[in-house]
């Protein structure tokens, strides 16, 4: 074991048994200076790459994409130490091209017309400038209508395609169209917003758990509707259930772990209440700090079919540097959520 996963261990064997304490009487133990000064360089270096390839993007395609705008950008917001000035020039770059993404289709937004991506590219882009701290504007509201007109009449929003593992489940999808549902509700929509949010939130209780996408987007959704919520332990215990030996989690049951389901899981678990010093949580992040490449990506390999022209953004991993991208956002982001807590 390298010297980082002894550090790391030690995180985990100074608090109390985990398995004895509540989610709310967890304590956070203060870890050696030494460990989060890597987790922090592992955050700069992952930032490095997601925001290159974010800034190259645009020269190549004038559309929002999740992998590219919504995923740099969160990771981006989830980083409150470093440089936060040329964080938020990032952020504010990226803004402007999503809003001009979408300044040409406004009104077939607001009608509820169908276009690339449809609830899957509306919900990513509304998540965005949530966690962007935006104000609503032209842009987010018709939004908010695409979303309120594109809601299955069951309650969700589903992707419409199985692009695994961004656009495979509508738990995720559902989730994300909530958090920006209810962060861009204003007057005219209040109501209907309310509405549209209960009616996915009854589908979202009543349907199986079928993949890591899913259980995490329904842990999270849990959680952004109430913190509080009772079920919120059972979903961790879901989620938990499924971390392997190596401290990952695997986009499916068969699959190795990798970078993206575990960004993904030690996120929403330590969203969700889990402290910094669960076991769970200091395995994640040991397995995120080895598995990081040199150059500060991780690679995933891709296993969906490209429904367009697949072209080379400039990012590393070649064929697989847009699912690279966005797993090198959710770990990025994780690691950032960790290294946060004890970081002024």
């Amino acid at each position: 074991m390298s010297g980082f996963g002894l550090l790391i261990v030690a995180v985990a064997l100074a608090a109390e048994p985990v398995a004895s304490q509540s989610v709310e009487s967890q304590s956070v133990v203060e870890p050696p200076s030494e460990l989060v000064a890597r987790v922090c360089e592992a955050v700069e270096q992952g930032l490095e790459v997601v925001q290159r390839g974010a800034d190259n993007y645009p020269q190549n395609r004038d559309c929002f994409s999740c992998h590219h705008q919504a995923l740099p950008v969160f990771a981006t917001r989830t980083v409150l130490f470093g440089d936060r000035d040329s964080n938020t020039e990032f952020v504010d770059r990226q803004l402007e091209f999503t809003r001009d993404s979408f300044a040409s289709r406004l009104e077939s937004l607001r009608r509820g017309k169908r276009f690339g991506g449809r609830a899957a590219t509306a919900s990513y882009a509304l998540w965005t400038f949530h966690v962007a701290g935006c104000e609503p504007d032209d842009v987010t509201a018709a939004l908010v209508e695409s979303l309120l007109k594109t809601q299955e009449s069951d309650g969700r929003w589903q992707p419409p395609s199985r692009r695994p593992p961004l656009e495979e489940s509508a738990q995720m999808c559902t989730t994300l169209a909530v958090i920006g549902l209810r962060s861009f509700a204003d007057d005219d929509t209040g109501d209907r917003v309310t509405e549209a949010v209960d009616r996915a939130k009854s589908w979202a209780e009543s349907t199986a758990l079928e993949t890591h996408e899913d259980r995490v987007g329904h842990l999270w959704l849990l959680t952004a509707l109430d913190p509080e919520d009772t079920r919120i332990s059972s979903a961790q215990d879901a989620l938990l259930s499924r971390q392997q030996d190596d401290g990952g989690w695997g986009q499916t049951d068969e699959m190795d772990p990798d970078a993206y389901a575990t960004g993904q899981a030690v996120y929403v678990l330590m969203q969700s209440g889990l402290a910094a010093n669960h076991p769970a949580v200091t395995a994640g992040v040991q397995f995120l700090w080895d598995k990081q490449e040199e150059d500060g990506s991780w690679h995933v390999v891709t296993r969906s079919e490209p429904v367009q022209k697949w072209f080379d953004n400039g990012d590393p991993h070649g064929e697989d540097q847009f699912i690279s991208i966005a797993a090198t956002s959710w770990a990025t982001a994780a690691l950032a959520e960790w290294a946060g807590q004890f970081v002024p």
